[in-house]
């Protein structure tokens, strides 16, 4: 059996899901909170009026600029660059206006992919016992545009994988000057209907694969844009409602996952190699632990099987007070600072940061291994951040590789996608902002250009303190294609009086240089 499969064995463990009555019905939509009736403050106000735990504080990274969009949502590169990207057409739906979607497609758009290649700003005191830092004011790099709301994005190699109407697309910079010039469609089929619920939350997983999902109002029927038949030799594969799939950098295999839950805004893997999604309308599911096949309450009557088990509610009733839960981080830096956050906390605790724009905070929930260890037992924390400023839309959250939580602020008056017309003029287009969240322990040093290591100095950053540097560098290997180290991976995988962190970024990138068959 290959190395990384044993220790694969050796260090997962699953539950087996019980059976479970139908899943509930949705409640009724609450837009209470939506009755604004305040204006807009600047950057500085809303940033004073944040109310965080003792020894956190927060600072602008970004204010969106004219003609640059809204932005969506954060990631990073090996260069330990920021890339985002940008909703200006937003919304145009396809179940409701179609020819104007399929004319804005056909033409292009407003909107762009865009990168920040130093959002590290050095802090500058703006107050006796403040802390804050300058907002990025270079205007950033576009990287790609005349887009229609690239709803998911995902840095590989030369490039980035973006969603763009029907189609997922490999956008490539090939002769290096910091912009696509040339886009291959990898797979394409994807339903236009519901402009806020097109493929999105892209994230690589070990062995080669990427975890996408679709929400509850739009119908795929994925395919090849050459009609080559995928690895299961199907030619079309049905991909409805709220799902989450994955498939392979090159469109060869697509593989549906789950069904439900309502539409996944959250979505992140630990360093351990365990899933935990998001369902955004908030009846029970604000983390959900993932398993292949797992049936989550959702508005779809579509079952991947018809006797797969339904995930009871972790954390019932319904309590984080709103119907858009829009983002997930899990805090596993080992300075703890984050991870400490609703102490004390037992062995193994997993402590959850989720975005909710409906309510305008920064809610947590903490997950206590059971005494079995073959599951949590959720939590929901005093809410993290709070504040007086309604216009407060967290619609994306991640922990960066400088160990500070990014928060991507939709900054409106209006949020929910059906709480007025799609042309209403509330709807903001000239506001954008992203935060950044800091303790005051924490270093100032920026993270490492991966990019400028060797191979063997890679080696060295699995693992460590940050867990996206760390799972970044494995990343960068397996991207390198650096299989000469493979029996440097093996040993590191294998070796016992290495901290677990290591050896399973090794078994990570062991795995996605050498796939098993």
């Amino acid at each position: 059996m290959h190395p990384s499969r044993l220790l694969l064995v050796a260090l997962a463990s699953a539950a087996l899901l019980p059976a479970a009555e139908p899943a509930p019905a949705t409640p009724a939509r609450n837009i209470s909170y939506n009755a604004v009736a305040t204006g807009p403050r600047s950057p500085e106000e809303e940033r004073l009026s944040f109310q965080l735990p003792p020894g956190f504080f927060a600072e602008l990274v970004v204010a969106e600029s004219a003609g640059v969009g809204k932005f969506i949502n954060v990631t990073w590169d090996a260069r330990m660059a920021l890339w985002s990207m940008t909703a200006l057409e937003y919304p145009v739906d396809g179940n409701e206006q179609k020819a104007a979607s399929d004319a804005l497609f056909a033409a292009g758009g407003r909107d762009k992919v865009v990168v920040f290649d130093n959002p590290y700003a050095t802090p500058t005191p703006v107050a006796p016992g403040a802390t804050a830092a300058p907002a990025v004011t270079t205007p950033p790099r576009v990287f790609a545009d005349g887009l229609v709301m690239p709803l998911g994005v995902q840095p590989y190699r030369d490039g980035a994988i973006v969603q763009y109407g029907t189609d997922l697309r490999f956008y490539r910079d090939t002769d290096a000057d910091g912009r696509a010039d040339r886009h291959d469609v990898i797979l394409t089929g994807f339903g236009t209907q519901d402009s806020h619920l097109f493929p999105h939350q892209f994230l690589r997983q070990p062995g080669g694969q990427i975890f996408v999902a679709q929400g509850l109002f739009n119908y795929s029927k994925v395919r090849r844009p050459d009609g080559r038949p995928f690895a299961d030799g199907s030619t079309e594969i049905p991909f409805n409602q709220c799902k989450l799939a994955r498939f392979t950098p090159d469109g060869s295999s697509f593989e549906n996952l789950t069904a439900g839950p309502n539409n996944i805004w959250g979505l992140v893997t630990s360093r351990e190699g365990e899933t935990f999604f998001q369902e955004a309308n908030d009846i029970g599911y604000p983390v959900i632990p993932y398993e292949p096949g797992v049936w989550v309450a959702t508005g779809s009557k579509d079952r991947l099987r018809p006797y797969q088990p339904l995930m009871p509610p972790p954390l019932p009733p319904a309590q984080m007070g709103g119907t858009g839960l829009s983002g997930l981080a899990l805090a596993e830096d080992s300075d703890g600072l984050f991870r400490r956050y609703g102490a004390p906390a037992a062995d193994g605790a997993k402590v959850f940061f989720l975005a909710n724009p409906i309510t305008n905070t920064i809610n947590a929930v903490r997950a206590t291994p059971t005494a079995d260890g073959a599951r949590y037992a959720y939590e929901k924390l005093p809410d993290f951040i709070t504040t007086t400023d309604k216009w407060f839309r967290p619609v994306a959250i991640h922990f960066g590789p400088d160990g500070a939580l990014y928060i991507v602020d939709w900054y409106n008056k209006i949020i929910s996608h059906n709480e007025v017309p799609r042309t209403h003029p509330d709807r903001d287009k000239s506001r954008g902002r992203i935060w950044r969240v800091r303790h005051v322990e924490q270093s100032r040093t920026p993270p490492p250009d991966l990019t400028r290591l060797d191979d063997r100095a890679l080696l060295a950053q699995l693992g460590g303190p940050n867990a996206l540097v760390s799972r970044l560098a494995w990343l960068e290997l397996v991207d390198r294609r650096a299989t000469a180290l493979a029996p440097d991976l093996a040993l590191i995988a294998a070796d016992r009086r290495a901290p677990n962190d290591r050896r399973l970024a090794a078994l990570w990138a062991l795995e996605s240089l050498q796939p098993i068959s």
